[in-house]
């Protein structure tokens, strides 16, 4: 999977809460933003999840995956935070 630098997420975040993405944060991140959900204003759109991975013990990259259909895992992670889950 290809990983991401922190700048890249900062400009993919900046760009996604412009054009009406809702950001989730699971978990706060130790170097980078750790885990997050970006939930798609339009259900033709998708959604994203960034997750930090770890790369040494001076720096961190993340991963981006993109869905459009709430799984069971997904929906479990925004129950875990008290989101309410779209249908």
């Amino acid at each position: 999977m290809k990983k991401y630098s922190v700048s890249a997420i900062d400009s993919l975040l900046a760009s996604a809460q412009k054009d009406g993405y809702t950001v989730v944060q699971i978990s706060e991140g130790v170097l980078g933003h750790g885990h997050l959900l970006l939930l798609a204003p339009s259900p033709d759109w998708y959604n994203a999840e960034i997750q930090e991975v770890y790369l040494n013990e001076w720096s961190s990259a993340h991963t981006v995956r993109q869905f459009s259909k709430f799984s069971a895992r997904i929906r479990s992670l925004l129950a875990s935070v008290d989101y309410s889950v779209p249908v």
